[in-house]
């Protein structure tokens, strides 16, 4: 049971990618600056995806790499299948904003460790974030 309330988040997430990505000729309103704005949503849906897989490995940097491979992985399928959408098509430059967000989620992930590490190590004074 507790392994399916740490596998869920992430499936939820991928699922609601997978809608979005299905929505023929997807634009936003404000056309001109609808690019930045799409550039910026594929960063933060795959910043949070990496953030909601990572809890299912251990928290190491393996464990947590584990976690941007598989989401990278899927951001490649998702662009992938994009190009069987009518609108759509698969961007290089989208896969590689889309893997800068899991590098990110990773480099957050990495940094609140070794935080969490300095505050929580015993005959410190004054470390780590309070």
């Amino acid at each position: 049971m507790k392994k399916i309330k740490k596998v869920t988040p992430p499936v939820i997430w991928a699922g609601i990618i997978f809608a979005l990505s299905s929505i023929p000729h997807l634009r936003t309103p404000f056309l001109h600056i609808d690019h930045y704005i799409r550039g910026a949503a594929h960063f933060i849906v795959f910043f949070i995806l990496t953030l909601l897989i990572a809890p299912n490995f251990k928290k190491t940097g393996k464990g947590r790499f584990t976690a941007v491979i598989i989401a990278a992985v899927y951001s490649v399928i998702d662009e992938y299948y994009q190009n069987f959408i009518p609108g759509r098509r698969m961007v290089m430059t989208d896969i590689i904003i889309n893997w800068t967000g899991c590098i990110s989620a990773f480099m957050v992930m990495i940094i609140n460790d070794k935080f969490n590490a300095i505050k929580s190590s015993p005959g410190e004074k004054g470390g780590g974030l309070k």
